[in-house]
């Protein structure tokens, strides 16, 4: 039993590392459609924030924290109410912080998309800058061959 634990690892190691060895010659195609994934992540994270920042909106409201301590039995239900509407405030800072970081992060993935995309064009747009033998020869070719 343990040897075949044993050898199942090996097996399992060796497929990864052949996985790994593969991914590291990601092209640029690769690179921009992996960071156009990241910005629909991004937008998807940012608009679940902005519904759950309509929602906390929504609690904030004076007869809602009523409604929401309403079942409480206190001798200060005014302090109920304030300390509900703390963490209500205090949930939603947070939510406005985590999309100020969601909206730098996107700027930043655009940028690195931009850059990407004029590399690629680059690539491809821009002329080789060392010519090869077989299309400009400045001699014919049996004398590049007698010259070597």
């Amino acid at each position: 039993m343990r040897t075949r634990v044993t050898i199942i690892s090996i097996v399992l190691v060796f497929a990864f590392a052949f996985t790994v060895t593969a991914q590291d010659t990601n092209c640029s195609d690769d690179t921009i459609a992996n960071l156009k994934q990241q910005l629909m992540e991004i937008e998807w994270s940012e608009t679940e924030s902005r519904i759950r920042l309509e929602e906390l909106d929504e609690q904030l409201k004076p007869e809602n924290i009523e409604i929401a301590v309403a079942g409480i039995g206190s001798t200060h239900p005014e302090e109920l109410r304030e300390n509900r509407r703390k963490l209500i405030t205090i949930e939603r800072d947070g939510i406005h912080s985590q999309l100020d970081l969601l909206e730098e992060k996107r700027a930043r993935i655009k940028a690195a998309i931009a850059a990407a995309e004029f590399a690629a064009y680059l690539k491809y747009a821009l002329p080789s800058p060392t010519p090869s033998p077989a299309t400009s020869p400045s001699k014919p070719m049996t004398q590049l061959m007698m010259s070597t």
